[in-house]
């Protein structure tokens, strides 16, 4: 698959779930003004590259960088601030480190190197637990901070693009898994606590 189409499926498959419903479920406190604002720059800026010095910028990742400055200023704490950067950080940091590992040993590798890391930073934000908005903004900083982070060790070999086509496959595969996965998550704990709940009434019933 050529870099870019995945992205522009996983999008659609966004759009289509918030337009049948699955706006609560995703973007509870994201109002549909701001999700249109954000799909109609992401779309515009993906369109656009340009470069500073031996830097190339596209778009997307000025729409991305904005994003998550916008989701940290509406925090609802400066501790909500805190630990959404710290979080992004960390996981910024973990992608670096795995990308670095599938190179140097590409054995570990499943599929595709930034789709297995991508993936594993989702699973790793899965694990921290935290509300969806908070967990989602986490992964998009991470997932920025890993991309330059992984061209700036790289700077000598490889030139500098940021918010390539690869990159926008990457960041939109891990913000969807981290979502899914926490749905799924929530759904089996839900499950296993009901049907803890249940034992436990049938065992007290019995004991009557």
């Amino acid at each position: 698959m050529n870099p870019g189409y995945l992205s522009l499926i996983l999008i659609s498959i966004t759009l289509i779930m918030l337009a049948s419903g699955w706006k609560e479920v995703f973007l509870r406190h994201v109002s549909h003004k701001e999700i249109l604002l954000f799909f109609i720059l992401w779309f515009v800026g993906s369109q656009f590259t340009f470069q500073i010095r031996q830097v190339e910028i596209n778009g997307s990742m000025i729409v991305g960088m904005t994003l998550c400055l916008y989701a940290c200023l509406r925090g609802e704490s400066k501790l909500q601030q805190a630990y959404i950067i710290v979080s992004g950080v960390l996981l910024g940091s973990v992608y670096t480190l795995l990308l670095e590992l599938f190179a140097s040993d590409p054995i570990f590798i499943i599929s595709n190197a930034r789709w297995d890391a991508a993936i594993g930073v989702a699973l790793l934000a899965v694990l921290m637990r935290r509300g969806h908005m908070t967990q989602m903004v986490s992964v998009a900083i991470g997932m920025l901070l890993g991309d330059v982070g992984h061209h700036y060790l790289h700077r000598h070999e490889i030139s500098i693009f940021l918010g390539s086509p690869i990159f926008q496959d990457t960041w939109w595969l891990a913000l969807l898994t981290a979502r899914f996965a926490s749905i799924l998550l929530n759904s089996l704990l839900f499950g296993i606590k009901s049907v803890t709940n249940r034992i436990s009434t049938l065992k007290s019933r019995g004991t009557k």
